[in-house]
């Protein structure tokens, strides 16, 4: 580590941690005001197009772990109920001297004796290709089941959430029922009125599918000639959002594409320009490989999969809900944890 500014590992949070040099402090300190979104130590150690760096994965900054910390991701941080729940009955009673891969590997045999199922994130579908919408009242239900768990469950609203007579009414009351975090993924065709709308509900993060940098190809992709309605939603939003104490933004805003043959040419200008300019920008997967194209999306790595299946619920139109591998849930399965943490007791408190 002599000579490094700042030094991470790569496990899941809650086994690790990051050092960092005065130095780095004060600088990401002193830009704050200037860089916005991008003052902070995920900016620092990501893809920065004006200031690009070999991945910091591969240099001496970053330490390596065994495969049990790196790959287990689960939140390790007693943060929630379901958290300390989890954390004192994988480790049991005593005073825990443990390192971080047998930690990680208690917690995933853990989590795997019994199949639990922890919602972190709740993802609504708000209108469907039939022209059905939800009802706002059954979504509270579950938002309201999983809060009660945990102080950190995070609510999408998804499928033309602004076609959806009660989506800026949903907004509001997730957030009463204890959602810690609302997005809404849109396609932000409502332009300047539609992006004002979304700021006066007070929303954390609005995904919009700009989709590309060219007008005819998104009409050629949508059907539609709305590609500039989108754009002046999108920079609405940016000209338009605040910033807290910390300098970071009060709005995330996270323009969109899919990565296809018809795209691929664009891919780089999209994603350097946008997230030059909006500090955040992501590139889609294809929800399925289409003939003829080259471009397939990848398979999922299997511990990305289950703890998506673990962690995250979808709401559709009819009520029902799914995790994201089809497997139906009924709403009694959402239960409040009453975390009873008998003996455990953390090494530092010992």
């Amino acid at each position: 580590g002599a000579g490094q500014k700042f030094l991470f590992v790569q496990v899941a949070p809650g086994l690790g941690a990051c050092l960092l040099d005065r130095s780095v402090v004060d600088d990401v300190a002193r830009s704050a005001s200037k860089a916005g979104p991008l003052s902070s130590l995920g900016a620092l150690l990501g893809y920065l197009p004006m200031a690009a760096q070999p991945d910091p994965i591969g240099k001496p900054a970053c330490v390596s772990a065994g495969a049990a910390a790196r790959d287990l991701g689960v939140r390790c941080i007693p943060d929630s109920p379901e958290r300390l729940r989890m954390i004192a009955e994988a480790l049991g009673p005593g005073v825990h001297t443990a390192g971080a891969g047998e930690i990680a590997s208690r917690i995933g045999e853990w989590m795997a004796s019994a199949g639990r199922r922890c919602i972190e994130t709740i993802s609504i579908d708000m209108t469907d290709s039939q022209g059905g919408r939800v009802d706002i009242e059954g979504v509270l239900a579950w938002v309201g089941a999983a809060c009660a768990g945990r102080p950190d469950v995070a609510v999408t609203l998804r499928g033309d959430p602004a076609s959806h007579p009660r989506w800026e009414e949903l907004c509001r009351r997730v957030r009463e029922r204890g959602a810690a975090g609302v997005h809404v993924r849109t396609w932000l065709r409502g332009g300047e009125e539609e992006a004002r709308r979304l700021r006066s509900v007070g929303v954390d993060v609005v995904s919009a599918d700009v989709l590309t940098t060219d007008e005819r190809a998104y009409e050629h992709l949508t059907g539609v000639d709305a590609h500039r309605s989108v754009i002046e939603g999108v920079m609405t939003l940016l000209r338009e959002r605040g910033s807290g104490p910390e300098g970071l933004v009060d709005l995330w805003v996270v323009p969109r594409m899919t990565r296809r043959d018809h795209e691929y040419e664009r891919l780089e200008t999209f994603y350097d320009s946008w997230l030059t300019l909006a500090g955040a920008a992501v590139i889609d997967p294809l929800p399925a490989a289409i003939e003829g194209e080259r471009i397939a999306p990848l398979p999922v790595p299997a511990s990305a999969r289950d703890r998506r299946e673990r962690t995250e619920v979808v709401v559709r139109t009819d009520g029902s809900a799914w995790t994201p591998g089809g497997t139906g849930i009924e709403l009694a399965q959402v239960r409040t944890v009453e975390v009873e943490a008998k003996g455990f007791v953390p090494a530092e408190a010992a």
